[in-house]
């Protein structure tokens, strides 16, 4: 029969990110946080307004001062806290 895996529980830390609603910006979002070997867990996300929306990523490292100012300069990104 099967095995049992024992997973272990990683712990995860909220990223927010107030990004333009259009195509793309996932694209550029994530190859940032993967440029610094940021794992994102999941990415939850909702538009809160005309042309506007809110991703709340789910990540397994902390993200630096240098990632969110990177986050902030792209096009498209109104804001990124953690």
């Amino acid at each position: 029969m099967g095995e049992n895996i024992e997973l272990e529980a990683k712990p995860f830390y909220p990223l927010f990110v107030y990004h333009e609603d259009k195509p793309g910006m996932f694209a550029k979002i994530d190859k940032v946080l993967a440029d610094h070997g940021i794992n994102i867990r999941e990415t939850p996300s909702r538009q809160i307004g005309e042309g506007c929306a809110i991703a709340v990523y789910l990540v397994h490292q902390r993200v630096s001062k240098r990632v969110l100012k990177k986050l902030k300069n792209l096009e498209g990104v109104h804001r990124a806290i953690t």
